[in-house]
């Protein structure tokens, strides 16, 4: 899902996928660059338009489906998370990426942001099992 949904906690997000999207586009990149690792794991591109879905098109979506509400989010966490780390490079892991993807999870912050956007969307999607808290 990333941050292809508008998101309400944080709009900040969506800004930074865009801008992402935009730079693979320009620099027809498959990636972004990551200080000393040779990756070939493509990032999930979001909308270049800057057009999200809204809430109720992400709800309508999960009604479409063979069974609704069977729907479980697939939200990228600490890899892949470049929709969190484009607004919010101070909970990456590594600092100096082009687009960092990997936040630290021994950062204040990181888990605050990530289980925001998570109840977003379950909020939405309502899954049948939500994500693992201790």
């Amino acid at each position: 899902m990333n941050a292809v949904m508008r998101l309400d906690s944080h709009p900040e997000l969506n800004v930074g996928g865009v801008q992402l999207a935009q730079h693979l586009k320009d620099t027809r990149a498959t990636v972004p660059r990551v200080p000393g690792i040779n990756t070939k794991i493509r990032p999930i591109t979001m909308l270049a338009t800057a057009k999200f879905l809204r809430r109720d098109e992400v709800a309508d979506l999960v009604v479409m489906q063979a069974i609704p509400h069977r729907c479980d989010p697939e939200v990228p966490s600490l890899t892949h998370s470049y929709y969190l780390l484009s607004r919010h490079r101070e909970l990456a892991e590594i600092q100096d990426a082009e687009w960092p993807d990997t936040y630290c999870p021994l950062k204040p912050g990181s888990y605050d942001l990530l289980f925001d956007v998570l109840d977003e969307y379950i909020d939405v999607m309502k899954p049948k099992r939500g994500p693992c808290r201790s």
